[in-house]
């Protein structure tokens, strides 16, 4: 089985630069590479959302492991979380984002640009946004570079030149066809994950439904609030609430679209499917650990442990839709990520430039820049790294507060009260939460925890801000 479904991800890899190449002769400017040459309408913003909210680390990994270990409590809440997330931000969207993102070029750096028009703040809130997007990148290396462990054990160099030949035809194919290749790979990579279900099936056939329905594993069997995992719950609504409208993927698609209706409409159909494909993932992962009677860390010990079972059809098949599944994400979460930071460095450069072949270049760059500093990263720190992942995202949902303001009150968004008291509260919760990362102090919170409480800090910065600019304007007016 190993061998069946190696082939199949070369196949699949191959398939992903043929479809990714396509339509380079449409791209001839910056803004046709990072942009679209075809403005996406809504079933296209709704297939490239879900392509980058189905990560490897953050989604096949997390949801097989989490619906072994949490029961269906993970069903519940994971799904739940991303579909409010997603829907309630497209009305956010919809109500307070600014016209000019849907009528010209655009990205995360004019929009911030646009609400702030203050150089200094710009780049603190571009910065932490980028260095966000850099560490989940980082992060989904890493998880891949274990999962291709399972083809090449105990070869961890090999396995960096695989990973090394991996992101190198990802970024060809970015270069090559830019963000429209991207978004036309989508389908395809949403194609093998949604694949899971046929492992969903096939596990539920051969599983005792008396096994499968036994009161320790429904969730709402015993309603103490010790069998809530109450950190994830909170994290999970805290996450999908203030993470996904930070994202710089998420910019650069509304920035794609035809018009904001497109693109409203794009994310509310992706907040659904995307909770969908979740939900698939949890229960795969839920129906593996009742079918094997184990629970599973990581994807790469449940890969391993499935491939050292012999003689069982069901769990080979699972290898093969695993493998698929896991490597599609990783490839969407590697161009999508490849693609966006581009577009930000593009963006950011001094020295200006409208020709395709330099956006070309800079993505190319930007490639091997990140395999180099992850090679860097995973050689000083090992495995020990990892721990970042959880400040990647409060890195994200600490930026929030201020652009949610800034998104609702033009006018105060530019007014230095707030400016001010929004980069106090955001620098503080950026302690916060790098200290609770790297340092190891007891009066500190968990990493998890930190991320909330930066959240909080940073809101109430905000907050304040917010109070005090209208004041001023009120009484200048008075």
């Amino acid at each position: 089985m190993v061998g069946v479904a190696f082939v199949a991800l070369l196949l699949s890899l191959a398939t992903f630069f043929v479809i990714g190449s396509l339509g380079s002769n449409r791209l001839k400017t910056r803004e046709h590479v990072f942009s679209t040459a075809l403005l996406l309408d809504k079933s296209q913003v709704t297939r490239t959302t879900l392509a980058a909210n189905v990560a490897m680390a953050g989604g096949i990994e997390w949801f097989l492991t989490r619906g072994g270990s949490t029961n269906l409590w993970i069903l519940i809440w994971g799904p739940a979380m991303i579909l409010a997330g997603l829907y309630i931000n497209a009305i956010f969207i919809k109500k307070y984002a600014p016209q000019e993102v849907f009528d010209e070029y655009s990205s995360f750096t004019s929009l911030v640009r646009l609400l702030f028009e203050n150089r200094i703040i710009s780049l603190i809130i571009i910065t932490v946004t980028s260095l966000g997007s850099l560490t989940i990148l980082v992060v989904e290396m890493h998880v891949g570079l274990q999962f291709f462990a399972v083809f090449f054990p105990n070869a961890i160099t090999n396995n960096l030149w695989v990973l090394f030949g991996l992101l190198l035809v990802v970024t060809l194919y970015a270069v090559i066809g830019g963000l429209s290749g991207i978004v036309r790979n989508d389908w395809l990579q949403n194609l093998l994950v949604l694949s899971i279900i046929v492992v969903v099936v096939l596990l539920a056939l051969n599983i005792p439904a008396g096994k499968i329905l036994a009161d320790e594993n429904l969730p709402f069997s015993t309603l103490k609030l010790e069998t809530t995992p109450t950190t994830l719950i909170f994290w999970l609504i805290v996450v999908n609430f203030a993470f996904i409208p930070t994202q710089l993927r998420f910019w650069q698609v509304a920035g794609s679209s035809k018009d904001r209706e497109n693109f409203v409409e794009g994310i509310q159909g992706a907040a659904f499917q995307t909770a969908l494909f979740w939900a698939i993932i949890a229960v795969a992962g839920y129906l593996l650990s009742v079918y094997t009677n184990a629970e599973y860390s990581s994807l790469f010990e449940m890969m391993n442990a499935i491939r050292a079972t012999e003689g069982d059809s069901i769990l080979s098949v699972a290898f093969v839709v695993f493998a698929l599944a896991g490597f599609a994400s990783l490839v969407s979460t590697a161009d999508s990520s490849i693609i966006s930071l581009s577009q930000m460095v593009s963006d950011n450069l001094p020295i200006k430039h409208k020709t395709a072949t330099a956006a070309r270049i800079i993505i190319f760059l930007l490639g091997v820049v990140v395999f180099s500093l992850y090679a860097a990263i995973f050689n000083i720190f090992g495995e020990t790294f990892i721990s970042v992942f959880t400040s990647a995202f409060s890195l994200f949902i600490l930026v929030a507060p201020i652009l949610a303001f800034g998104m609702i009150d033009r006018v105060v968004a530019k007014n230095r009260a707030f400016q001010t008291w929004s980069m106090i509260g955001l620098l503080l919760a950026l302690v916060l939460v790098l200290s609770s990362t790297y340092a190891e102090l007891e009066i500190l919170p968990d990493s998890l925890s930190a991320g909330s409480y930066g959240l909080l800090i940073a809101l109430a910065g905000c907050l304040i801000g917010f109070g005090v600019a209208r004041r001023r304007t009120n009484n200048a007016n008075g």
